[in-house]
């Protein structure tokens, strides 16, 4: 039978209720733990009056809750695919299709995942070399 989107929902809804900490388990904690903390590094820095740093790390905040979001999406699929597949059986047209989703999803938190945790640390060290340098340092022309 075709499948619809009311059977898509209606996985997604199974696989958050059922398999809600297993998704979340495959979300490197450090990943959700270290773009929390850098959420509070940029509250700090507002409510301190140190908002030239914001705009120094805004860019790459910005990537790291993409990516972020692009994982959990990705998951979200994977577990999807992972319960569509078990209920189809490895001979079925689609089975390859849902292989892929989960491969997708581990290749992601493998690859790019760990990124995050990089660009949270470059954001905690604040490097403010770009708002020190000296006027004179630009040159003239």
């Amino acid at each position: 039978p075709a499948l619809t989107l009311r059977d898509i929902g209606h996985d997604a809804a199974a696989t958050r209720e059922q398999n809600a900490s297993r998704v979340l388990a495959a979300l490197p904690g450090t990943a959700r733990s270290v773009a929390a903390a850098t959420g509070l590094t940029f509250m700090q820095w507002f409510s301190s009056g140190q908002l030239g740093r914001i705009p120094l790390s805004a860019e790459r905040f910005l990537e790291m809750m993409s990516e972020l979001c692009v994982g959990w999406l990705l998951l979200e699929q994977a577990a999807i695919a992972q319960n569509r597949s078990a209920a189809l059986g490895k001979d079925h047209a689609d089975a390859a299709f849902y292989e892929g989703k989960m491969a997708a999803a581990v290749y992601y938190a493998r690859n790019v995942l760990p990124a995050v945790v990089t660009r949270s640390m470059i954001i905690a060290a604040g490097d403010l070399t770009p708002v020190e340098i000296s006027d004179a340092a630009f040159a003239t022309v």
